[in-house]
């Protein structure tokens, strides 16, 4: 495609990015993603009584950030479970925070990340 439609803008990398980091998000149990501000953050399933607070996905969440207690916290707004990332601002960036909680995902899409750089 890039000898035939010369290099993907910037624009169009951002986009892809932002869908992987959708994927991560929702793989981690967050129902909502804002990056704003130089900030990164994650709002858990609002339903208290979740089987997903039991599971190990959320497990991997709280060991990750009790053995990450620098730029990464949680606390709960308007009845709503949250986790904050300090200094967040790209979507790479962000993605590879979410990677350092899940790394498991990454494996997983690891071939669609060579597919669209074989299109590339």
């Amino acid at each position: 495609m890039t000898d035939r439609f010369g290099p993907i803008p910037d624009v169009a990398n951002e986009l892809v990015h932002s869908i992987r980091l959708r994927w991560l998000a929702s793989s981690i149990g967050f129902e909502k993603l804002i990056i704003k501000s130089g900030k990164m953050i994650g709002y858990f399933i609002s339903k208290p009584d979740s089987p997903y607070y039991q599971s190990a996905t959320f497990t991997e969440v709280l060991n990750f950030i009790q053995t990450n207690p620098k730029g990464v916290r949680m606390n709960e707004r308007n009845n709503k479970l949250r986790l904050i990332f300090d200094d967040v601002d790209s979507i790479s960036k962000a993605i590879q925070n979410l990677r350092k909680i899940k790394p498991e995902v990454v494996k997983s899409a690891e071939p669609m990340r060579q597919d669209l750089e074989e299109e590339n």
